[in-house]
């Protein structure tokens, strides 16, 4: 998973300078503009600016899969799993040994 390859450093680095509720831009200091876009859940809930997570394509089941997001509130990246029903970005990044 990308992202976890920045787990240490700090998040504000990945982050957009723009969009972010609550003042907590980043300076997208890597170039990976991490915006706020937010998800989708499977009744309609939908949740912006204070989050952006990003599918993985490891599956933890038949029925989810791994999610690593960047939140508002936390200085970290968050690997999670969740319903494969919800909606999240995907954000194909290629390797770099090719």
């Amino acid at each position: 998973m990308v992202l976890s390859a920045v787990r240490r450093r700090p998040v504000k680095k990945l982050k957009s300078t723009s969009e972010w509720t609550n003042n907590s831009n980043g300076t997208d200091a890597y170039g990976f503009t991490a915006e706020p876009a937010g998800y989708m859940t499977n009744k309609g809930d939908r949740c912006a600016h204070t989050e952006a997570a990003f599918w993985s394509s490891t599956e933890a089941s038949n029925s989810n899969s791994y999610i690593e997001y960047l939140s508002f509130a936390n200085n970290n990246t968050l690997l999670d799993y969740t319903g494969k029903n919800y909606r999240y970005t995907v954000r194909c990044i290629k390797d770099s040994s090719d």
